[in-house]
This record gives C-alpha cells, sequence and structure tokens, in this order.
C-alpha cells in the first residue's frame, strides 16, 4: 500500500490541490524511474481520499495505491524499485511546491503473502474513504457537523471540487485479468439501485428555506401518500 500526498495549506483551493496531484501521479508513471515498479506489479488501484487538516493546513487529499506485486517478486525487489520512485516523486512535487517532506509523501505498508493482513488493511482503508467508519471527524460530511458559514463555505466547495470525479482507478487491464466485471457508470449504478424509489414530489430550495418545520412535515406525507398513490 503505497500513500502519495503533497505540501498544502489552507491558501489553497481543494480543486487545484486535487489537480495536482493527480498530475503529479500521472508524471510520475510516465518516468523512466517507475519502469522497474510497474515491471514488479501485476496492476494497482489508485484511490483519492480527501480529508480537512488541522490550523493552517487546509485540505488534505491523498491517493492510496494498493500495488499487487507479481507472485514471484519479494520485497527486497519492491523496495529497491520504490527507492527509484521516491527520489522521482520528490523531484515532481517540489517543481509546484517548496519544504516538501519526502517521508510524509509516500510510505508502503508492505504484506508479502499474508493475504489476512492484507485483507483487513484494505477492507478498513475501503470503510475510511467511503466514511462508513470515520472515527477521526477530519471527513469533508463531518463539517454538516457545524452550519457555520466557514464550515458550509467548505463543503460546497469539496462538493463542486468533486463533482464528476471517478474516485478510484484501476490499472488497464487488471480488472479483466481478475475476471472482475467492467466497472458501472454512475447511471448504471442508480438503475441498479432499487432503494432509491420514485421521484413523487419536487420542492424547490428556495421554498424549503422559507417553510416551517410543519409545513415540511406536511409536504413529506404528501410525498408519501402519492408515492402510495402512484404505486396503487
Amino acid at each position: 500500500m503505497m500513500t502519495l500526498t503533497l505540501q498544502h495549506d489552507k491558501t489553497m483551493r481543494l480543486a487545484d490541490t486535487i489537480e495536482r496531484l493527480n498530475k503529479s501521479w500521472e508524471r510520475l508513471q510516465q518516468r523512466r524511474r517507475f519502469k522497474p515498479l510497474y515491471n514488479a506489479l501485476s496492476g494497482t488501484i489508485a484511490t483519492m481520499e480527501i480529508t480537512t487538516g488541522s490550523g493552517n493546513a487546509g485540505w488534505h487529499p491523498h491517493l492510496h495505491v494498493v500495488l499487487l506485486a507479481g507472485v514471484d517478486k519479494t520485497q527486497k525487489e519492491i523496495s529497491h524499485a520504490l527507492n527509484e520512485l521516491r527520489a522521482a516523486w520528490s523531484q515532481i512535487v517540489n517543481k509546484k511546491t517548496t519544504g516538501y517532506t519526502l517521508e510524509h509523501g509516500l510510505n508502503l505498508t508492505w504484506f508479502g503473502k499474508d493475504s489476512t493482513a492484507a485483507a483487513k488493511y484494505v477492507t478498513k482503508l475501503a470503510k475510511e474513504i467511503t466514511l462508513a467508519d470515520t472515527k477521526s471527524g477530519n471527513d469533508p460530511f463531518s463539517l454538516l457537523d457545524d452550519t457555520s458559514p466557514e464550515h458550509t463555505a467548505m463543503f460546497l466547495e469539496y462538493a463542486y471540487a468533486t463533482y464528476g470525479r471517478q474516485c478510484h482507478r484501476w490499472s488497464q487491464g487488471l480488472r479483466k485479468s481478475l475476471a472482475m466485471p467492467d466497472e458501472l457508470t454512475d447511471a448504471e449504478l442508480a438503475e441498479e439501485n432499487e432503494t432509491l424509489g420514485d421521484e413523487s414530489l419536487v420542492i424547490t430550495r428556495e421554498c424549503w428555506n422559507t417553510t416551517s418545520e410543519m409545513e415540511r412535515l406536511a409536504w413529506i406525507e404528501l410525498a408519501e401518500a402519492l408515492h402510495l398513490f402512484s404505486s396503487a
């Protein structure tokens, strides 16, 4: 498991930081120093995680990259390839940032042949990334716990910066080699999800924000009644 990040502070827009991180990952894979690691792998899965930093840190987007090593590769071979990669990553991100701490930018968790440990770690990571098991309070949705103008603005920035972006990226041919089906689009996933229900009533934001709780409750009851009537 490799984690990639770069230096950031509160003055940096989230959209810019995400773009810079993604571009740096793309450039890294194009470097000659990436070839030894590429040859030692059967594939990669890169996932973007975004948290809110403390103090003056600002947004903290980082890439978690699962490195699937070839069955005949050793930790020594992978470590040697990564040592080359560390220097390349440092050069790439230092073109845009200063004071970059390499030790915090790229780290590796080696599982070897311990598939159980790897599975537990990846499952834990998946829960954190999908916000299913958040404990730190630093995920963007925790901003909704406080309706202050600052937190509202930050959450809206997160929503706009991540809209339409792909969270998980599989290396070319990996899903096929693992006999997995093609990834579904958002529209296909929505069609597959039977819990979404049918649209019964649309209320504009302006109208919703100018009504009382009693009126909102009446609208909810009306939507439920319309749904029951349409399905009868």
